[in-house]
């Protein structure tokens, strides 16, 4: 039975899982919101191991249309509407219930799964990787596989993914770039390469940030800076182990994904 049925706006859809296919992860759109709920309700009532932490369902609610006046939290999210209303709209993002966006709460690696693969461009290949802490039988695992194969991530250690932990800003910097601009150069066969984008060096001076000096994560940081995609947290700092909310997510997602960036791909 397919458990991740989804209704999709823009030309990418990914996630499903066959139950023969081992690691068969790319997805074929065919369900309405409709339809997820239902699905949805049959997975927590009759997989209770996948219903842990809530079994995030990121599109068992509609996107935000017009002014978003049916979120009863609006005047929290009011400086990130225009980002909400982009990602909603794209049907990359939706809110966290079916009368709130929630954009003060932290965002998941499980929900980060879900936002990137949705939104990404890249369609990698299969990889022999299995987390310990993502059954196949949970709720988001093929969104969190998609994730792997398109060698976004390989995991937090130990043959883990840690799906509950919190994303930090450092984090997320390395995952939308990843996301956006890594490539598959092989052949149909699979044979040839696959790129892993590399950020590479960023001098100018308006992407540095005082607090990620020596940090493995700065050249990302200053990537993501140089394309527009952040400005830091304030007082030339980045706030790099600060976790990512939803509202500053919507950001991220609609400057990386909606916006051209294609210029600041390389250089800087």
């Amino acid at each position: 039975m397919q458990h991740h049925l989804k209704e999709v706006h823009v030309n990418r859809a990914k996630c499903e899982r066959t139950q023969s296919g081992l690691l068969n992860r790319r997805c074929v759109t065919r369900a309405t919101v409709a339809t997820l709920a239902a699905v949805t309700l049959f997975v927590l009532i009759a997989l209770p191991g996948a219903a842990q932490q809530g079994c995030f369902t990121p599109y068992a609610f509609p996107p935000l249309k017009g002014d978003g006046t049916h979120y009863t939290d609006k005047p929290a999210f009011l400086p990130f509407l225009p980002y909400i209303h982009a990602v909603g709209e794209a049907g990359i993002m939706t809110g966290c219930s079916a009368t709130a966006f929630c954009p003060e709460d932290p965002v998941t690696r499980e929900d980060m799964a879900v936002w990137l693969e949705q939104a990404s461009p890249v369609n990698g290949w299969p990889r022999s990787i299995v987390f310990g802490d993502v059954p196949q039988s949970y709720c988001m695992e093929c969104w969190v596989g998609d994730l792997v194969d398109d060698w976004i991530t390989a995991g937090c250690g130990n043959d883990n993914y840690c799906p509950f932990n919190l994303v930090t800003r450092a984090q997320m910097a390395v995952f939308l770039l990843k996301a956006k601009w890594n490539e598959d150069e092989s052949t149909p066969n699979h044979l040839g390469e696959f790129k892993v984008y590399d950020p590479g060096e960023v001098t100018d001076p308006d992407a540095q940030f005082a607090d990620i000096v020596g940090s493995p994560f700065a050249p990302w940081i200053k990537r993501l800076a140089y394309c527009g995609i952040t400005a830091g947290c304030g007082d030339n700092n980045f706030c790099p182990e600060s976790p990512v909310s939803r509202g500053q997510m919507a950001v991220f997602l609609e400057k990386t994904f909606l916006e051209n960036i294609e210029w600041c791909k390389t250089g800087g």
